[in-house]
């Protein structure tokens, strides 16, 4: 009994400690943890239909410099400083880069966070290519209370949007329709010396818009330009009926730079059922519990 005593006295150590620091950063406004930060990246393109949406043929072919996202310092030239613990690598054009094989117009890729370029070539007007990424090992996001995960598109003006579209999968397969919203916040970049007044767009999606019910999980999360063709119904919905009655774009608004995707709701493991810890306190009143016992049983 008093083995039992003292392992649960052990025990009170590690359940009052605090947890690991989160790899969270904030920038336009929302926060997002890094840690999960969707990491596997695939293209979208080649002539195929995706959801009533007809893409050109090939695949995006280059991703942009290096943006001053989530850093302290430095220019594009030289490089930036990120802010501590930031791994610019899981920025949407180092991953083109790194898993697609994606690079600059010099063949290069860029020195810190950067973005890829829809459409192949810029063309935004009469080309459409996107992109898709999903977690490595299984992981999926939940569907919480508000918004779930944030696209941070690079950006030149702080007021005008780019037209792009998202649309989010299940593991069983199911998609949902192509959706559009416009940006929440802008944030400028850090640049160095003066600022350019380029910076990135944020936009939450909240996954109960797109039809899912709360806690329900995808485990995909598409992005492509729109074109002047499309309209938005009600929601934010696309359509293609080919009138673009509802765009609203601004000419050469159709080549948006999506730069990162943040994660804002539980991203797990839907294999695992994670057994909760109980409080602190009730580890700490069972071992005194125990101890007491283990006295009264020693006096007798």
């Amino acid at each position: 009994m008093k083995y039992a005593v003292l392992a649960a006295f052990a025990a009170i150590p590690l359940a009052m400690a605090a947890p690991a620091q989160a790899a969270s950063f904030t920038f336009a406004t929302f926060t997002f943890d890094q840690d999960d930060t969707p990491d596997t990246f695939g293209l979208l393109g080649n002539g195929a239909t995706i959801g009533g949406a007809t893409f050109s043929s090939n695949l995006p072919n280059s991703i942009t410099r290096s943006v001053g996202f989530n850093s302290v310092s430095g220019n594009a030239n030289s490089g930036f400083v990120g802010e501590p613990g930031f791994d610019p690598s899981l920025s949407l054009g180092r991953q083109a880069n790194a898993q697609a094989g994606v690079t600059q117009s010099d063949g290069s890729s860029c020195l810190f966070a950067c973005a890829l370029n829809l459409p192949r070539s810029n063309l935004g007007e009469s080309r459409r290519h996107g992109l898709e990424v999903t977690w490595s090992g299984g992981l999926v996001l939940t569907n919480g209370a508000g918004d779930d995960f944030v696209v941070f598109e690079s950006a030149s003006s702080s007021t005008a949007d780019e037209g792009y579209m998202v649309r989010v999968g299940t593991s069983g397969g199911a998609f949902s329709d192509w959706r559009f919203e416009a940006f929440d916040a802008f944030e400028a970049y850090t640049v160095s010396p003066g600022t350019t007044g380029e910076g990135a767009h944020a936009t939450g999606f909240d996954l109960t818009s797109f039809g899912l019910g709360i806690n329900d999980t995808i485990n995909v999360i598409q992005i492509a330009n729109l074109m002047p063709a499309d309209t938005l119904g009600s929601g934010g919905l696309v359509l293609f009926d080919g009138s673009g009655s509802a765009t609203g774009f601004a000419s050469g608004a159709f080549d948006p730079d999506p730069l990162y995707i943040g994660a804002l709701s539980a991203v797990i493991d839907p294999n695992s059922a994670a057994v909760p810890l109980p409080p602190a306190g009730f580890l700490l009143l069972g071992a005194l519990g125990a101890l007491g016992i283990f006295r009264r049983r020693k006096a007798g």
